[in-house]
């Protein structure tokens, strides 16, 4: 069988490995009897597959650092420096700070992510979450224009495809409708111009093939504003076979890298 899918595990739940049948394996129990993260040890004994953003690891991501070199910025504009401080301990200071900074952004926008799927899912939600899983999925029903949208989708489906030899979860995805759909958290405002880069598009295209649907499939993101309470947009991407290709060339390079590729057969 190509592709197989499960409907199981919190969006909260950052997993990195699949088993052949799709089902997530973030964690597994140790000798100690404790849980532990799942290593790339435990994937050759249980022939894992990697997830799409593990994949994605290998392409640069040169917003990421931009935003992670403006965190250092700013803690270093607005951390005062003490009385007598040598420069490697301000300047640990200052990182430390910039760590913790983006420990909360990560944290914040886990929370909203799994808020929006249990929101989906029909369960109830934190208050403080409300306005951005209000505004995520207006923006994409208004979109859409598909009414009643998400009784016709599938909300995290992970899957595993034993022929690409890769595994991923899906935020949202309809067959019937031809739809995949990405939630992204993210600090913008309604000036903001670009919101999607390459990665984006690649991911979306890596979802599309480890489902197998077919090249018609509308695949979009929807960018909530962490930074504007209420905000969200949604950004629909047109198929390139370019997404696609550098996908394949990062899994091949992924696969050398670590000496591994998920296949049962070595």
């Amino acid at each position: 069988m190509t592709e197989q899918t499960h409907s199981k595990e919190i969006a909260s739940e950052q997993g990195h490995w699949y088993t052949q049948s799709g089902e997530p394996m973030y964690t597994i129990i140790g000798k100690n009897g404790n849980e532990r993260a799942t290593t790339l040890r435990d994937a050759r004994a249980f022939n894992l597959l990697p997830s799409v953003t593990s994949i994605l690891a290998m392409l640069p991501k040169p917003a990421l650092i931009n935003w992670k070199m403006k965190n250092v910025l700013m803690s270093a504009l607005t951390l005062p420096r003490l009385p007598d401080e040598a420069d490697d301990a301000y300047i640990a200071r200052i990182m430390a700070d910039a760590d913790e900074q983006a420990r909360m952004a990560r944290e914040k926008g886990t929370a909203i992510h799994g808020a929006i799927e249990r929101f989906i899912c029909g369960q109830s939600i934190e208050q403080e979450y409300t306005i951005y899983v209000r505004a995520a999925i207006t923006s994409l029903t208004e979109y859409l224009d598909v009414i009643p949208l998400l009784d016709q989708c599938e909300a995290e489906k992970s899957f595993a495809n034993t022929e690409l030899l890769y595994g991923g979860k899906v935020d949202l995805h309809s067959r019937s409708l031809g739809l995949i759909v990405d939630f992204k958290t993210k600090e913008f405002t309604e000036d903001t111009e670009k919101l999607a880069w390459d990665e984006q598009k690649i991911q979306l295209e890596a979802y599309r093939h480890g489902l197998g649907m077919p090249d018609d499939t509308r695949m979009l993101n929807v960018f909530i504003s962490t930074s504007s309470p209420g905000l969200a947009r949604v950004v629909e991407h047109l198929p390139e076979s370019k997404h696609w290709e550098t996908f394949q060339a990062c899994l091949m390079l992924w696969q050398v890298l670590k000496g591994y590729n998920g296949s049962k057969v070595q």
